[in-house]
């Protein structure tokens, strides 16, 4: 079969519906598989890296869609689009017509054969096509959100990790499913453990905890070493991290005890640094 991959012309959109690695797989398989140029340098593919695959460049759409029986794309077709479409296409792509009735019309006129990506379901009925879009969204979800936290924004001047001297923010996901999962996920690396909700019948809230990151020094492994040296004599002390950065802020009984609360803490893996003119004798 020869297939077709063009560039996408719709505003803002700078994907492209094969990689080179999955184009080169078709290839292999037997193929013929065109491209139209610079089709993938949005996405940082350059026509090199199909051509190195075996994959053939058009050096336009006209080209392109003349060439290809089975046309791959990413999201619905435009007017430039429909103008090269034909009777023996076969389109491949995104097309949501269930918003789009005057698209709906057009390509039944044409009379091509389409299967819009979104349609495309797993035995367990998975969308496959459509879920990597939804984790996507849920991850700029969460920057979009940090972001307007922003005092600039007309946000509250929240800084979501927080800083030593300041709280974290709380995040509550609405909705436990792609989007929802990628959204917890992330905002889970850079705040408290997240509430996620599932609403509708049976509603539950669970919360997904903050992941372990070995190369992350936790607040958790300080107060662990200064309960295991110090004993009770800990209990008035105060840790925060920053980085690699230990605050000790609160109080001991004793210098001496101070001074080991210190020397603890430096001696605590991944530790640099240790401020403790927060923590006072008493």
């Amino acid at each position: 079969m020869r297939i077709g991959v063009p560039k996408e012309t719709k505003t803002l959109e700078g994907r492209v519906a094969l990689v080179p690695a999955a184009a080169g797989d078709l290839v292999k398989r037997g193929h013929e598989v065109w491209i139209e140029k610079d089709a993938g340098i949005k996405s940082g593919f350059k026509d090199a890296e199909y051509g190195a695959l075996g994959v053939k460049v058009a050096p336009d759409a006209a080209a392109l869609y003349e060439k290809g029986e089975l046309i791959v794309k990413v999201k619905e077709p435009i007017a430039g689009d429909l103008a090269l479409l034909r009777k023996d296409h076969l389109l491949f792509c995104y097309l949501h017509l269930a918003a789009e009735p005057a698209l709906t019309k057009q390509l039944l006129d044409i009379g091509l054969t389409g299967v819009a990506f979104e349609t495309v379901e797993l035995p367990n009925g998975d969308l496959p096509l459509l879920a990597p879009m939804s984790v996507i969204a849920g991850k700029i979800g969460v920057q979009v959100g940090t972001h307007l936290l922003h005092q600039p924004m007309g946000g509250k001047g929240k800084l979501l990790g927080g800083l030593p001297s300041t709280e974290r923010g709380n995040v509550v996901v609405f909705g436990a499913g792609k989007a929802g999962g990628a959204s917890a996920a992330l905002a889970a690396c850079t705040t408290r453990p997240v509430t996620v909700n599932t609403p509708g019948p049976g509603e539950t809230t669970v919360q997904v905890p903050v992941p372990a990151n070995p190369n992350m020094l936790q607040t958790d492994d300080v107060r662990a070493s200064l309960d295991t040296a110090l004993g009770t004599d800990a209990a008035g002390i105060d840790v925060k991290v920053d980085g690699t950065t230990v605050y000790l802020t609160g109080h001991v009984a004793t210098q001496a005890l101070h001074d080991q609360a210190v020397s603890v803490a430096q001696g605590t893996p991944g530790v640099s640094t240790v401020v403790h003119t927060g923590l006072t004798v008493q």
